[in-house]
């Protein structure tokens, strides 16, 4: 080390700079942090990527044509869900839904985020 006290610097300098790239998310990991506020979804385009595909089955966006009925027309098969809205905080995302078929019903699904993708934790 120099008299003058210029090593000791430059060594806090590559401590500094080394602590800060190994806290930097890679490009990998910046997709999994969980932010620490809460957000209203009002359509289902806005949920974070994965979330809908989650709930394992199609789901309609708020408005949209769907199968409210079991009774099902001919052309295109329309989902028997559809979007209603959705609350996030952190990790963990609140999707309510309606669903048709022989008992129309109003449900809810709440999935938690681990790592990259979305997994339903409870349904009601």
């Amino acid at each position: 080390m120099r008299p003058d006290g210029e090593g000791m610097d430059m060594r806090r300098i590559l401590a500094l700079v080394l602590l800060a790239s190994l806290l930097t998310p890679t490009p990998a990991e910046a997709g999994m942090l969980c932010l620490p506020f809460s957000r209203n979804y009002a359509r289902l385009a806005e949920l974070p990527p994965g979330a809908a595909a989650a709930l394992g089955f199609p789901i309609a966006e708020r408005g949209a044509p769907w199968n409210a009925s079991d009774a099902v027309r001919p052309g295109p098969l329309l989902p028997f869900a559809r979007f209603i809205s959705a609350q996030g905080g952190g990790c963990t995302l609140t999707i309510h839904y309606e669903h048709g078929g022989i008992a129309h019903s109003f449900e809810t699904a709440t999935l938690e985020r681990r790592g990259v993708q979305w997994i339903v934790r409870r349904r009601r």
